[in-house]
This record gives C-alpha cells, structure tokens and sequence, in this order.
C-alpha cells in the first residue's frame, strides 16, 4: 500500500470549491496545460494534433490518523511525479491528505472542471493505502483510502462510508468526455473492473480513439513498500524509458507493460503492477499518450495510403495476420509468466524438509526452462530458484555431515557449542517456559553479516538499529542462513511466546509497563524512524522494544495458505491505542514496509 503527496501550485480543496470557476475563465492562454501536443508521423508534412490541454489531478495520503499506518515516504514522490508530468505539460492539482470528503469532491470537481473537453487529456494519480474487501469467495472490492478512514476490520460501516470504491472511480471515468483518461494508483487492491494486459500499438489509429485506462502498482494481496519502486519507474519511463518501440511517444499501454516488467524485476516479484482498459466497448480503443522530447526514429505508419489510378482496387486491404499472430503470441507468454510465477510462489512458500525442497525447486527448474522474450522475469526467477535449490542441498549436507562442516571455515572458531558468534542475536531465557528469545529485535548488523546487504529503509540509523523492510518469507531465508552459520536451531516464535514474553512475568498496558513513552518508540515520540534498540526500559524478563520500535514477524498463519502472517508489537509510526492493543493484525508474508521487523526465539534443547 502506498502513498503520495501533491504540492505544486498549491490547490487546497477547500480553496478549489471557491476559485476553480474563476481559475477556469481567467487562466492566460500560455499557461501550463494549455500548450497543444501534436503528433508527427512520417510522410506526413502536418503534425497531427493530440490534445489541445493537459490536466493532471495528483492526491497523496500520507498522514493517517484512524489506525492506519502513516506513510513518510510519499511526500517525496509527490514532488518527482508533479516535477515529470509538469514537464510533460500537464496543469497539476496538488491535493494533500485528503479526508474522504475532500477526496471524493476533489475528483468530482476536477471531472466536472477539466473532463468535459473532447480535445484534453487527463491523468490522476493517487498514492496511499489501498485496501480489498473480500466479501465472499467471488468478489473482490477495491477501495482507496483517504486520511480519516478507520481499519476495516475494527470498523467495516466506517470504513466504507469514507473510503473511495473502484466502483465509484468507474463511474467518473465514464463521466468523462475527453478523449483521453488515464488513472494511476500507487496503491494495492482488486482492479477486476478493467480489462488487463492490452499490448503495445502503434499511435497513429490509436490516437483518435477514446479510452480509459488505469494502472496499479500492485495486486490485491502485495503491499507495496513506503519507499516507491513504482514512482522510481513511473518517473523513469516518462522520461523516456517506456517508449517500447522508439517512435517518440510513450503511450498507456507502453507505460503499463513497461512497470508491469521493471517494478515486477526490481521488487523480486513482490510487487506486480498491473494496467488495461475499462470494460467498455465505448472507451477501450484509443491510447494515452505522451510526447518526448527526444526526437522519434522513422516508423513506419500503421495505415498506408491507397493507391490511386484506374488500377486502384474497389476495397482496400490490410494485411493484419503477423500483428494478430504477434498478440495472440504475446498473450500466450504473459499467461506463461502467470503460471510460472504461482509455480515459484508455491515453491517458495513450502516448508517442507530440505531435501523435498531441493526436488521441488528442480522440478521448478525443469518445468520453466525458456526465456520469455517479452519479460526478464523469467530469468530472474530461475536465477533465485537455482539460488533456493542450492542452498537447500547445502542443509541436506549439513544434517548429513553436522552442522559445523556446513559452516564456513572462518565461522567454525566462534560457533562452537556454548559460543555465541557476533552475528547472533544475544538472548533471554524465558522463565516458566523452554524457549529463549532475542533480548533485542534482529539488528541491520545482524542481518547484514548473515545475509550480506541491508535492506532497510532507515540506514541511516546505524548498525544497532532494528532491521526493517523484510517480508516473512526474507525472515525465513535468513533464519535458514543463521542456523547453518551457527549449528543453532533460531526460529520465528509462536503468537503465544510472544505474547508470554511479553507480559513479563507481570500485568501492563504494554510490554513491561503502563507508560510507552518509557517503553518504546511510536508515533508521538519517535520522530517518524526506527531507534537503536535497547534504549527504552526493558520488560519484566529483560526484554527491549517488545512495544514499538517495529512491528516483529510471527510463525503463525492466518489463512488456509499461510499467504497472511502475524505481527505483534506495534512499531514507530502507530499510536499509543494500536500499540497498547497489537494483537487482531495481520499482513501478507510478502508485505515490505519500513515498519516490520523482526526477533527470534530458541529451544535450547536444539542447540
């Protein structure tokens, strides 16, 4: 889920409900927005006329106040996607943490103002949380979330009453009379109301089409990351990297299979960004476009002019068999990808011995052997699957052989039994209970001489700062890494020793007491970023940051799939009610945010 904040000519909407008619009469003709974007296609000596305006509505959630998470790193998307589409000529409209209100009028009032123009094209985009009710097995309800909506979970009426529904986006998309509208959510959920995946085209028939597209950044089950791999991309590709077929121009379908490639690559298929047309034989033949300003190469036309003469045949012909077998081809791989894609997902999530999951990623291996011509993905995929099925034989190796002959040589010294290693988390026993448990979350040191990067977003922290932006599946890999390195068996704890561990050995609002701001670091004292641990109070057992800091990943799943896993302890962004009561959460396993981290627990009888 994510976000994003506009401040470029700074539009309040409660100022757009008084100015909008009077900035609509007495705009100067050479303002932004206002300036033609033509088209040049070669052979012709006229450019073809695009637009005659420009006009983007950009909204950025970021400052939640009902329960959800605050998202600190839309303020600066905001900025570089204003900055890009500005100099695409677009007029942007900055609205910043809208209520459900004020979001919904803003849109209303941005249709009405600037929608009704055949000659315009407009663009909105919205960065924030973005939420799938599932109401039964069937269907899928995508809503965006403006700043005072409540959890849906805690308040479903609530919830509804504030949030924007795709249904309701539907509907001020056909409200619409320009020819062209393209709607971009940096946000996750169900886009089931348009029609996914249309293949690049050549521009010029597609130019005179209407259309309405939109794109996601995600699907209903990834949430995206605070620090935008999508904006990244989204800036990138309108600076020209999108521009498939090198003509010049970058159109809708260019940019949605362009984002769909890269953030799909770059997020290791954590984060898939889907794009297509409304579902509407009325609005789904045209494209989006955008001029670059680098010159286009020779292309071809798409249409040839007829011949003439008394040669001249009644009816004109075109040949469209190669670009039909083209697209049916294309559409054959993207279902491919699909399936190779769940295939890896299935794989990854098994937890399964290690010589079953060595098997099973061979089978993988022999079952995806090509290379897709239309997406790096593949090749990714299988690199990271020998990756698995290497380091799945090497712990079959090591039950064989023991657990210090799978270790590296220069490790062996300092993991002798009794030792603890300085890439080891230092731990607590648990009293009453046979379990130990991380005296501190799983620093980014830590993490780093295990796994060899940090991913964090907060690096600027410090090595002692707790470890953040992992998903479960991360923890698990690095979890298996720490147990061959250690000849230890670490491991994520049950929502229950948590819980356990927690209390203390005693009876608190929070972990260790009744004053969070003794206990740990959230929303009113963090400063917005994570903290070294261990600088708060400790708990009852001598355990740190328990409250706050970051969420901490458990063991146990919420769904049938284990696709939904839970996190305990609040972290740096929540308020004090959510912290006192961080129980009744869950996440997607694949969830990356700046806010979930993590800690491990031992038996020490499987030392």
């Amino acid at each position: 889920m994510i976000f994003l904040q506009r401040t470029a000519r700074v539009f309040i909407v409660a100022w757009l409900l008084i100015a909008l008619p009077v900035l609509a009469a007495n705009k100067p003709e050479d303002s932004r927005g206002l300036k033609p974007i033509t088209l040049s296609i070669p052979g012709e000596t006229q450019p073809v006329a695009l637009y005659g305006e420009s006009h983007a509505l950009v909204i950025g959630a970021s400052d939640y106040n009902n329960g959800w998470p605050k998202l600190p790193g839309v303020k600066s998307d905001v900025e570089a996607v204003a900055k890009v589409l500005e100099k695409h000529g677009f007029d942007v409209i900055k609205v910043v943490n809208p209520t459900g209100e004020k979001l919904d009028r803003a849109i209303k009032h941005f249709v009405s103002l600037h929608g009704q123009k055949k000659d315009s094209r407009l663009l909105i985009y919205f960065a924030g949380h973005g939420y799938t009710l599932k109401p039964d097995a069937e269907r899928q309800l995508g809503y965006l979330v403006p700043v005072d909506a409540p959890l849906s979970e805690r308040d479903s009426s609530g919830f509804i009453e504030s949030a924007l529904s795709m249904e309701a986006m539907e509907g001020y998309a056909k409200q619409i009379r320009s020819k062209h509208a393209l709607f971009v959510f940096d946000a996750c959920f169900s886009g089931a109301f348009f029609k996914m995946r249309t293949a690049p085209e050549a521009i010029a028939l597609k130019t005179t089409q209407p259309v309405r597209q939109f794109i996601t950044s995600g699907g209903a089950d990834q949430p995206v990351p605070d620090i935008s791999i999508f904006r990244k991309e989204f800036v990138a590709a309108l600076e020209g990297a999108a521009d498939l077929n090198h003509d010049g121009y970058v159109t809708g379908s260019e940019l949605g299979s362009y984002l769909e490639d890269k953030v799909t690559n770059y997020s290791h298929q954590t984060q898939t960004p889907q794009y297509g047309k409304i579902q509407d034989r009325n609005l789904d033949k045209g494209d989006f476009v955008f001029a670059l300003d680098t010159p286009p190469r020779l292309v071809t036309p798409v249409v040839q002019p007829m011949p003439q003469g008394p040669d001249a045949p009644k009816l004109g012909s075109l040949a469209l068999d190669d670009i039909q077998a083209e697209g049916k081809r294309r559409a054959d791989w993207s279902a491919w990808q699909e399936r190779m894609r769940a295939d890896y997902a299935k794989v990854a999530a098994m937890t399964d011995s290690p010589d079953l999951k060595t098997q099973a990623w061979e089978r993988f291996l022999a079952a995806y052997p090509q290379a897709n011509p239309y997406n790096s993905e593949a090749d990714t995929l299988r690199a990271h699957a020998r990756q698995w099925s290497e380091e799945a034989k090497r712990q079959v190796q090591g039950l064989a052989d023991g657990a210090e002959r799978a270790q590296p040589a220069h490790k062996l010294k300092r993991a002798h039994k009794g030792a603890r290693a300085s890439f080891e988390p230092e731990m607590v026993a648990i009293p009453g209970k046979d379990f130990e448990m991380g005296k501190y979350e799983v620093t980014q040191a830590q993490w780093r001489a295990v796994m060899g990067s940090n991913p964090s977003f907060f690096k600027d922290c410090g090595d002692n700062c707790p470890v953040e932006t992992v998903t479960w599946d991360n923890v698990q890999q690095y979890l298996t890494k720490l147990n061959l390195m250690s000849g230890k068996q670490y491991r994520s704890p049950t929502e229950s020793e948590w819980k356990y561990a927690c209390d203390g050995g005693e009876n608190h609002s929070y972990c260790g007491g009744d004053d969070l701001d003794g206990l740990g670091w959230f929303g009113d004292n963090s400063g917005e970023k994570t903290h070294p641990v261990g600088q708060k109070r400790p708990n009852g057992y001598g355990l740190y940051d328990m409250s706050g800091n970051v969420w901490e990943w458990m063991q146990d799943c919420v769904d049938d799939k284990c696709s939904e896993r839970v996190p305990r302890g609040g972290s740096w962004n929540n308020s004090l009610g959510i912290t006192r009561d961080a129980s009744g959460h869950w996440y997607s396993a694949a969830r990356v945010v700046a806010y979930v981290g993590f800690r491990v627990v031992r038996s020490p009888r499987t030392n």
